[in-house]
């Protein structure tokens, strides 16, 4: 299954409505209440954390505790790992819509391929990444599974294992699967970004 592979701009657009049309409440959602597939990654690492106080990039959107989720592209069994999460949140969905939807097998996810030269952003180098957020401020702990609360700055690129929930949706007679925020555990280290700079060497050779 290639879900983590296949961007382009089609989708990025269909997110950005998406997220407009959820925030009026124009979405089926196909868990009628219930939370989807719940899904933990192994140590990933985070990203533009809010998790302090909820945030919204403009007036219009509810704000929400949000943050993103980077797993290298190397790290291909953490990558299979979601994509069968992702296979269980698709078969939901069509047992949910059936005929109703048009993309049985490549529904919109919200994962991004940080290579594709949108971003600039040099933690997302040789990465997939993807936004999770939630109205409800998430439970945070330690690798001793301990309550812990520390400012936003203390998450950036902290390493972390994140539990969400992929929710099935229809929109305009489409296939998506959103990605919730649960709780977050994080751990003592830190990614460097600076590793994917390039070296004085390669750019003055």
């Amino acid at each position: 299954m290639n879900n983590l592979t296949n961007f382009n701009k089609e989708n990025q657009n269909v997110e950005r409505k998406e997220n407009k049309d959820m925030n009026n409440n124009n979405v089926e959602n196909a868990n009628n209440g219930q939370r989807g597939i719940k899904f933990v990654t192994d140590k990933v690492f985070l990203h533009h954390p809010h998790l302090c106080r909820p945030y919204a990039y403009k007036d219009s959107i509810p704000p929400r505790y949000s943050v993103a989720v980077v797993i290298p592209k190397e790290e291909t069994d953490k990558i299979n790992k979601l994509n069968s999460a992702i296979a269980e949140a698709t078969a939901l969905g069509v047992k949910k819509f059936g005929n109703a939807i048009s993309n049985p097998t490549s529904p919109h996810l919200p994962i991004r391929d940080g290579d594709d030269g949108t971003t600039g952003d040099l933690a997302y180098v040789n990465s997939f990444y993807f936004t999770v957020s939630s109205q409800i401020r998430p439970g945070i702990v330690n690798k001793k599974c301990e309550n812990e609360f520390h400012d936003n700055d203390y998450y950036e690129l902290r390493y972390a294992r994140v539990s969400i929930n992929l929710i099935p949706y229809k929109m305009d007679g489409r296939l998506g699967i959103s990605f919730r925020l649960n709780h977050i555990q994080v751990f003592p280290e830190r990614f460097d970004a600076s590793q994917n700079m390039s070296s004085p060497q390669e750019d003055f050779a």
